[in-house]
């Protein structure tokens, strides 16, 4: 069974009526009504759109009965205007008549023929009044088709005065609606903004929990060299940074490295002195800590491994963590760099990633 807007009135009327049912409406309208507001709203405007056309047909069936009522009115008054005429006839036919009196003789044979004539003027009189009388019947008809077309008119127009109520409550609803989807819209913009803020704390969060690991990782590899070192030199001792400060600067000075190459074996993490398991022979190792080793790590280990090299003495690159990517071993083996993974020491050719 189609919605009608009478249907939707008489919704209307129960809302009104049961408070109670208007919660489960608004709950209702707020999931799939809400999807299917703008067909009913476009149904809505195809119903407007056939009551506007049947007005205007009204209105030109209305202009075509006053175009026939105007018609019938000249028709009468000409039906008038030859009555007229013929009174006028039959008064001057009367006065001819008393004037041929004298004449009765010669003008018997002429009396016949205009006895005849009005006795045929009166069968047209008659058909003339007959003809009236329809007229007068078809007018009667007329008028009580007119006033069934007045009334029907003033229905349409109490309809269309409902019909337009109900569009307007129809706006006045989407209006509201448009503000509750523009209230959430603003709410969603200010949950992002506050979600893409809470992101950027976590991300910086997690780089600081990331660089804090890292340091104290460091810290530890400092710390305990022979703990962590022992499966690549014995006597492991973490040189301090005055000890490594002399070291370049005496390579400096006697021309081995270059000021840069200096700055950049300072920056190491570690430079850790000890002796080679199977010789005893000494030995530094160049450690770069991170929690995570990549790729970078275990390249600034080999190149500042290779300028201290320059100085003179043995040196071995050494890249330490908790983990390490598969870029990390696959660089480990290609630059010769050992891996220290989780306090487990890993020669270059045993850093293949697992």
């Amino acid at each position: 069974m189609t919605f009608t807007v009478e249907h939707f009135h008489q919704l209307t009327q129960l809302l009104h009526e049961r408070p109670e049912w208007r919660a489960e409406m608004r709950r209702l309208l707020l999931t799939e009504e809400i999807l299917n507001l703008p067909h009913a709203l476009s149904e809505l405007a195809v119903a407007q759109q056939r009551t506007e056309i049947r007005v205007e047909e009204l209105a030109v069936a209305q202009q075509r009965t006053e175009a026939r009522v105007e018609e019938l009115a000249v028709a009468q008054q000409r039906t008038e205007d030859g009555l007229q005429r013929l009174e006028a006839r039959v008064e001057e036919l009367t006065v001819a008549l008393q004037r041929l009196e004298a004449r009765v003789d010669e003008l018997a044979v002429a009396q016949q023929r205009t006895e005849a004539r009005v006795d045929e003027l009166a069968v047209a009189q008659q058909r003339t009044e007959a003809r009236v009388e329809e007229l007068a019947v078809a007018q009667q008809r007329t008028e009580a088709r007119v006033e069934e077309l007045t009334v029907a008119l003033q229905r349409l127009e109490a309809r269309v005065d409902e019909l337009a109520v109900a569009q307007q409550r129809t706006e006045d609803g989407l209006q509201r609606l448009e503000a509750q989807v523009e209230a959430l819209t603003v709410a969603q913009q200010r949950t992002e903004e506050r979600l893409n803020r809470i992101e950027a704390d976590l991300h910086t969060i997690k780089d600081d929990l990331a660089y804090l690991k890292g340091r104290n990782l460091e810290q530890l590899h400092r710390e305990r060299p022979h703990q962590y070192f022992r499966g690549i030199i014995a006597k492991a001792r973490t040189l301090t940074i005055d000890e490594l400060r002399h070291l370049t600067e005496t390579a400096v000075e006697k021309a081995q490295i270059t000021e840069n190459k200096a700055d950049d074996i300072e920056l190491a993490d570690a430079v850790v002195r000890g002796t080679e398991q199977q010789t005893g022979a000494r030995i530094y190792l160049v450690v770069e800590s991170s929690w995570g080793v990549g790729k970078n790590d275990v390249e600034r280990s080999a190149r500042r491994a290779a300028f201290l090299a320059d100085t003179g003495i043995r040196t071995r690159p050494v890249a330490a963590g908790r983990w390490a990517t598969p870029e990390a071993h696959d660089a480990a083996e290609k630059l010769d760099v050992w891996l220290v993974v989780n306090g487990h020491a890993l020669a270059p050719r045993e850093g293949e990633s697992p």
